[in-house]
């Protein structure tokens, strides 16, 4: 006999809906989420959270966490077989496999910044190469996990009179455990390799059939570059936004290594290596393009010639003259020009104007590629004359990159609101500090199209850099109908003198400046995009030219 319903009959004046009843477990789980990322976005908001913050980083809350915390020192120092010094904190958690605590929670001062990596605790990891130091509350048998690869520098971990120090230099990128309550703090064999900790197992290069296994977007990528039978393939990192952007904007067919965004390069092993190698040479492809030029392209270049000795290589180099003080950077550049000059690179390109002729005075080949932007040009999008809203868009905070100039800007322009992404540790401290009014604006990167229609929720774009080839991110700007104010250090705009007077930005470092050009930018921003929606034709048959002709080379 079935027990009688105890629920009340439905009312049928106030019938009761039921909007879960007809969607699935996954979204329920998805909105569940959701609500858990709101909740968490909405208690930081609170006044209460920032002043525990405030307390945390004030000189009382550091010496309390101090004396019972685990301190991190990077030293700014390496050994000599080491290609830099930097110090990648990736997690640490007060118990061994533990969860890591939220970096809010780590007192790190400024040398240190954020970097966004989905793989890390929290979406995000702890970096610096210089002397740096933090501190943070842990349990009593504390773990932290450090990234070592061939750039790394030397770190001192110090907890309750234990004081250690460790060189995370290693030819092969890993991951090392570090449990500051135990004496070693490193145990050999706690050394965790990179793939396993990425989720993933390491590649396969030749299974004994003897044939390369591939993923099925790989495979997809073989099979499409066989169908196509194009001239040349490219190889670019997707975590390099501008790097890729420019890269997928001049090539039809292009290779992601590593495959997914957030993953990072540092952590392909040589299995993984060997494996994209492999990918390369199976498509057939009589020519290999590597955008970007880190060790791990360098690498699967090596490889590639010995699968594939008939296989042209060419560089397609980003940076620019001043990165050369980058100890990373210079060791990528000379590797790369001793590779052409043994003949195993065919031409080093860049999309710097003039680097060419700086090639060639080495006695090497050289070429420039113009950067270029498909898709349609869009009108000046339609918004209110206030609030006036400036985009700052970044993709990390670099001497390369400094915005505090342009969100002093933004603080002088009146009724002038600040919309943008990338705006973490320093930049975020700036805004705060200096009170600048602030819209849509998040810590994190953004997608692409993302990007994009928060771009056209703004009146104008700021990308006043002091370091550039051509930068991609004012040409997206442009052609989403937004005037994007860029310092002058490339060759965008320069035959053209009406853009160039209003776009190129005369004195980078100088607030009062980018704040009027940033003015006259909103009032004329209409005539600026009709000239720019003008100008774009012919610059972009050069940009197809000078690709053309790298691939008739």
């Amino acid at each position: 006999m079935t027990a009688p319903d105890s629920t009340p009959p439905p009312d049928p004046k106030h019938p009761v809906l039921d909007p879960d009843a007809a969607r699935s477990d996954l979204d329920r789980l998805l909105d569940r989420a959701g609500d858990r990322a709101f909740e968490l976005a909405f208690i930081k908001r609170t006044r209460m959270y920032r002043l525990g913050t405030k307390a945390r980083h004030s000189a009382l809350g550091r010496l309390l966490v101090g004396r019972d915390g685990v301190t991190v020192r990077a030293m700014g120092e390496a050994n000599p077989t080491s290609g830099g010094a930097e110090v990648w904190l990736l997690h640490a958690s007060g118990t061994p496999g533990g969860r890591s605590v939220p970096w809010d929670y780590v007192l790190a001062d400024e040398g240190w910044a954020r970097r966004d990596d989905a793989a890390r605790a929290h979406g995000q990891c702890l970096v610096t190469e210089a002397r740096a130091v933090l501190v943070v509350r842990l349990g009593p048998d504390p773990e932290l996990r450090f990234l070592s690869h061939p750039w790394s520098g030397k770190v001192e971990v110090s907890y309750r009179g234990r004081r250690q120090i460790i060189d995370l230099y290693a030819a092969e990128s890993r991951v090392v455990r570090v449990f500051p309550a135990r004496t070693p703090m490193v145990a050999a064999d706690l050394n965790v390799p990179t793939a396993a900790l990425n989720g993933r197992a390491p590649a396969s290069v030749v299974p004994a059939s003897g044939t390369p296994t591939f993923s099925p977007a790989q495979s997809r990528f073989i099979e499409a570059v066989r169908a196509a039978n194009p001239p040349a393939v490219a190889v670019s990192c997707p975590s390099y936004l501008g790097v890729t952007s420019s890269t997928v904007n001049l090539f039809e067919h292009t290779l992601f290594m590593p495959e997914a965004r957030g993953d990072d390069p540092r952590l392909l092993n040589e299995a993984d290596l060997r494996h994209y190698a492999h990918v390369l040479e199976a498509t057939k492809c009589p020519r290999v393009v590597f955008s970007g030029g880190d060790d791990k392209q360098h690498r699967v270049m090596e490889i590639l010639r010995d699968l594939a000795p008939g296989v042209r290589c060419d560089l397609f180099l980003h940076a620019s003259y001043p990165q050369f003080v980058e100890d990373l950077t210079w060791a990528w550049v000379k590797r790369w020009f001793d590779s052409a000059r043994a003949g195993h690179v065919h031409t080093i390109a860049s999309d710097k104007a003039g680097y060419d002729r700086f090639v060639a005075s080495l006695g090497l080949r050289g070429a420039v590629l113009l950067n270029r932007v498909p898709g349609p040009m869009l009108e000046a999008p339609e918004l209110p004359e206030a609030p006036r809203r400036v985009g700052v868009w970044l993709s990390g905070e670099t001497y390369r990159k400094i915005p505090h100039a342009m969100l002093a800007a933004v603080r002088m322009m009146e009724g002038a609101v600040l919309h943008g992404s990338g705006l973490r540790g320093r930049a975020r401290e700036v805004v705060e500090y200096l009170g600048v009014p602030r819209g849509e604006v998040a810590e994190g990167q953004l997608t692409h199209d993302e990007l994009f229609a928060a771009m056209r929720r703004t009146h104008v774009t700021l990308y006043v850099t002091f370091i550039e080839c051509c930068p991609m991110l004012p040409l997206e700007s442009l052609h989403q109908g937004v005037p994007a104010l860029i310092g002058p250090n490339s060759h965008l705009f320069e035959d053209d003198r009406y853009l160039f007077e209003r776009l190129v930005v005369s004195f980078p470092e100088r607030a009062e400046v980018i704040a009027d050009y940033a003015e006259r930018a909103i009032r004329e921003r209409r005539e600026i995009i009709a000239a720019y929606r003008a100008y774009y034709p012919g610059y972009d048959a050069r940009a197809r030219a000078s690709v053309e002709a790298f691939l008739r080379d």
